[in-house]
């Protein structure tokens, strides 16, 4: 039985590598866009909870 010759060299890309890599790219772009959304909006809520914060605060006399 003869030993089997050397693998392909590499740089072959198939169409399933192709079709997967294409996909894990725009699964990645989607995340990033949600994250970047949804920490505006925390940011947004955060900074509308401290304003509040200080108002009373300042309503009850506690700021100098």
């Amino acid at each position: 039985m003869p030993l089997p010759g050397p693998p392909p060299a590499g740089g072959t890309i198939t169409p399933k590598g192709l079709i997967f890599g294409f996909i894990a790219i725009v699964i990645m772009i989607i995340l990033v866009y949600l994250l970047t959304v949804y920490f505006e909006k925390y940011a947004e809520r955060k900074e509308k909870e401290i304003e509040e914060e200080l108002r009373e605060l300042e309503d009850g006399g506690d700021v100098f």
